[in-house]
């Protein structure tokens, strides 16, 4: 048993000196300038979304990409295509909903922004779920807050496929 547990921990040791002599480094470490998955992601520029679903995925975006601020002179401009859909989940006896999904889709193209030339494109998508009250009120701002999540899960997603595309 001693042998054995020996010979394990030799063989972590090496696993991970050898992940670290091939170059690997995890997408999700700090960073000491900048903060972002790397330097590349920091000169992102991503241009307005309409609505507060496309305020909230924009502005999760920001904070992922370049946390000490909009780039004065981004290389890179996120263009982003945001779609919005409720289905319903839940429907009673009398055909009443009581629960929705909320989903939603996210195409996006990174541009050279010097040049305004397509480099990539990419899709992502959330679904958040929110139930149908007696209370409109309840209901509506149940939605929004579903939204929101959902939105900040999407941009979460982005983040990372772009850390992957950009070497992270």
């Amino acid at each position: 048993m001693g042998v054995r547990g020996t010979v394990r921990g030799i063989g972590a040791l090496l696993l991970l000196f050898a992940l670290g002599a091939c170059g690997f480094t995890p997408l999700h470490i700090e960073r000491a300038a900048g903060g972002g998955a790397s330097p590349a992601l920091a000169q992102v520029a991503v241009e307005p979304l309409e609505g507060r679903i496309g305020y909230e995925l924009r502005n999760r975006l920001l904070d992922r990409l370049s946390p000490s601020g909009t780039p004065a002179a981004p290389r890179y401009l996120l263009r982003l295509k945001l779609h919005e859909n409720s289905a319903p989940l839940a429907v009673q006896l009398d055909a009443r909903v009581t629960r929705y999904n909320l989903t939603l889709d996210a195409s996006y193209q990174m541009l050279d922004a010097r040049q305004g030339t397509v480099l990539f494109t990419g899709n992502a998508r959330a679904i958040g779920s929110y139930n149908v009250v007696d209370s409109p009120f309840a209901t509506e701002s149940s939605r929004i807050s579903t939204g929101v999540r959902a939105a900040r899960t999407l941009a979460d997603d982005i983040e990372a496929q772009l850390a992957a595309r950009f070497g992270g």
